[in-house]
């Protein structure tokens, strides 16, 4: 994979743009709006559970960061998204779609993507949470 791939995807760093605005505001109104975005076919479609079904990358990452933003913002959509990436075949991307959905999920820390399932499942609402600078510093101290 090279940077010309991202060039392939239409408006690839807006949309990555607009992830970084998005997971930091955490805005349930826009939320609600744009989750309809993960149906485009250059953003949604991107989970690689085997090799045999191996998307490109740089299409997984956008998906996946976009995502994470809007589940930030409450959309339940984004957060089944989050749960597929679970089973992806990039463990940074598993990991990370991990990471995301114990801080929405107010630090539930599930093992097994079923048990994610049935978390979300039960979950009537899931609330705006912003992320915020140090959030990241702070997981690697621990």
């Amino acid at each position: 994979m090279s940077k010309i791939d991202t060039q392939r995807i239409p408006n690839y760093k807006r949309v990555l743009c607009l992830s970084f605005a998005l997971e930091r505001l955490a805005d349930e109104r826009a939320g609600r709006k744009l989750e309809a975005l993960l149906d485009l076919e250059y953003i949604g479609g991107y989970v690689s559970p085997s090799v045999s079904e191996l998307h490109n990358y740089y299409s997984s990452y956008l998906e996946l960061r976009f995502a994470a933003a809007l589940a930030r913002c409450g959309s339940r959509k984004a957060a089944g998204v989050l749960i597929a990436y679970l089973g992806d075949i990039h463990s940074i991307l598993r990991e990370y779609a991990r990471n995301e959905l114990s801080a929405i999920s107010g630090g539930l820390d599930a093992s097994t993507t079923r048990e994610w399932e049935n978390w979300l499942s039960h979950t009537m609402v899931l609330g705006a949470v912003p992320k915020y600078v140090g959030e990241n510093l702070c997981r690697l101290k621990q």
